[in-house]
């Protein structure tokens, strides 16, 4: 995670987790939930200036992890409440956490 000189932009670990009753896998109110946001998220994020690093997951602990690229944290809070990303917190618990370093990313997911 390189910045290059003059670039202040910020990264942000999103860490979303659900109740395996409520896993996209299984349960198709969620799933097509999830294909809409995966559908809506590239254009709310270029609208915002955001790029989306990379998404992990793990099916098991039914936790997903992505990073993202923001020019500002004001921007990513904007890009957040765009009602197309909104139904992906209507059945995962998300949380946001500013990071620095791929170390860093490593360390929060091995916590979770």
């Amino acid at each position: 995670m390189q910045r290059e000189r003059g670039e202040e932009k910020m990264h942000i670990m999103q860490v979303s987790t659900h109740r395996p009753e409520s896993c996209p896998l299984f349960n198709e109110e969620n799933a097509k939930k999830a294909a809409g946001v995966m559908k809506a998220m590239e254009p709310v994020l270029t609208k915002h200036g955001i790029k989306l690093v990379g998404i992990w997951e793990d099916r098991g602990i039914h936790t997903g992890w992505a990073v993202y690229d923001t020019p500002s944290l004001d921007d990513f809070w904007a890009c957040l409440q765009e009602p197309d990303l909104a139904p992906w917190v209507s059945f995962n618990s998300v949380e946001n956490h500013m990071v620095d370093d791929w170390e860093e990313i490593k360390a929060m997911m091995m916590r979770h």
